[in-house]
């Protein structure tokens, strides 16, 4: 998973009805990446992420990120990253990402992820939404 962008990605509710075997399909590189961003993210190690806890993540990696420091960022500030993604989290049409935008989009994305809809996200959540994400753009 991309750190900023998932990381900031969106996906259809019936993705939230995928078979736990599609987080399988995910290459072993990618999944470990997930593994450590979710770790990273679960800042209060109880072993699921909270909206908090992934909105708070996104703002820390918005600040790596912004490498001139001007508080926004810019697709060249996200090298291999979904154009069509930053364009989508680009709610105000400016060519560039805010702190609310990045923050929004990340409660929007939470709640895609959370199947089961409890309020939190599991590692397995994420492992299917991003599976079906890589299914997507295939």
């Amino acid at each position: 998973m991309k750190p900023m962008l998932a990381a900031l990605v969106l996906v259809t509710a019936s993705a939230s009805f995928l078979p736990d075997a599609c987080a399988q399909a995910l290459p072993a590189a990618v999944e470990e990446r997930i593994r450590v961003q979710f770790a990273v993210a679960d800042e209060n190690k109880d072993g699921v992420v909270e909206v908090d806890e992934i909105v708070g993540h996104a703002l820390y990696v918005f600040a790596r990120h912004d490498t001139n420091k001007n508080r926004y960022l810019e697709q060249a500030e996200l090298p291999g990253h979904d154009p069509a993604r930053f364009r989508q989290a680009d709610r105000d049409g400016d060519g560039r990402l805010s702190h609310g935008e990045v923050a929004a989009d990340k409660v929007l994305e939470f709640f895609e992820i959370d199947a089961n809809r409890d309020g939190v996200v599991t590692i397995q959540e994420v492992l299917v939404y991003e599976s079906a994400q890589r299914a997507k753009r295939k």
